[in-house]
């Protein structure tokens, strides 16, 4: 959680580079409709929504299987920023 809070601030900039690759992960982007293509055989749907000034991001979940996918997107560009396994929803 530490890495994406860190990482936010900077999504404009992530926007424009393809992909940004670290010691522990990559970000990939492209068009948002490419990567929503690329999400849909997770059949993960958006559970969070939220607004960043001038873009949104997005947190995918597949609740049968516990995929997840965080996506934050301009409207027109997007990037995978995280993704993984076993996610599940407090109540």
């Amino acid at each position: 959680m530490k890495k994406l809070s860190l990482l936010l601030p900077l999504w404009p900039a992530l926007l424009q580079a393809m992909p940004i690759t670290t010691e522990t992960w990559t970000v990939a982007c492209s068009s948002l409709a490419t990567v929503m293509e690329k999400i849909e055989p997770y059949k993960e749907k958006p559970v969070i929504i939220g607004e960043l000034g001038t873009g949104t991001l997005l947190f995918l979940m597949n609740s049968e299987t516990g995929t997840w996918t965080v996506v934050v997107t301009d409207g027109k560009r997007a990037c995978v920023i995280a993704d993984g396994e076993s996610a599940q929803i407090n109540k």
